[in-house]
């Protein structure tokens, strides 16, 4: 090999090194982000318990809030790890639950890692379609289940939730969710009630009580775009 030769390959070794060093590193700071996003969120609010490397829940399960992972725009379907605390939640025995997750669109109970959805299992994320975007689990589960997504076509984080609120609102701002809803999708039977701040009176300044009715969720009802007046501006919201 002449001394050309032997630089052009040290060359092109070097410069595929290098590339994948760089590839390696961004996946890494892309990783980093997240868990960033996940403790800022983790620490705006009470009683929350990271499950997994994109999935914070609070009260076994009652409510999950799901990030998208690095170089995702969409959170992916519940983890396994999401899909036992919300069998448990629901009543449901993890021995009936359907071990390939089919049933209510969620990670197979095979994939023992507890936490990452393998690629060829999480469906086509690059589909026209938006509504194929809707990861929200199913009211097949057990329970029902309604999500609120954070960006429109069902992208961003999604916070999902299950059991019924209908003496008392839920608070966005408990979950660092208030102001971020831009779809909607609720496969539960119930009808949900969204909320905004209004004025508690209008002689009375800086008191504010969460009453300004926004939209109303049908059972089975779903919008992957909220009109420009509803969009983040959602504060609280009640079930019937």
């Amino acid at each position: 090999m002449t001394n050309r030769a032997k630089f052009l390959a040290i060359s092109a070794a070097t410069a595929v090194s290098a590339s994948l060093l760089m590839g390696s590193s961004a996946s890494g700071s892309e990783a980093d982000e997240l868990q960033k996003q996940i403790n800022e969120a983790l620490a705006r609010t009470e009683g929350a318990q990271q499950i997994s490397s994109y999935e914070i829940a609070w009260d076994e399960g009652r409510a999950i809030l799901a990030f998208p992972r690095p170089g995702e725009v969409e959170a992916a379907p519940s983890s396994v790890a999401a899909v036992r605390l919300m069998a448990k939640s629901a009543g449901v025995k993890e021995s009936d639950i359907d071990p390939t997750g089919e049933t209510y669109g969620v990670a197979a109970l095979s994939d023992e890692s507890g936490d990452e959805i393998p690629a060829d299992e999480q469906g086509d994320q690059t589909s026209v379609d938006p509504m194929k975007a809707d990861t929200c689990p199913t009211q097949a589960f057990g329970d029902d289940w309604y999500c609120f997504y954070q960006k429109k076509y069902f992208e961003g984080r999604r916070l999902q939730w299950q059991g019924r609120y209908d003496d008392k609102k839920v608070y966005f701002e408990k979950y660092d969710f208030r102001n971020r809803t831009s779809g909607y999708s609720n496969k539960s039977g119930k009808k949900i009630y969204t909320y905004d701040y209004e004025r508690a009176s209008p002689g009375v300044p800086n008191v504010y009580t969460c009453t300004n009715h926004l939209w109303t969720e049908d059972p089975h009802e779903r919008s992957s775009s909220l009109p420009a007046y509803l969009d983040d501006a959602a504060d609280c919201f009640k079930t019937n």
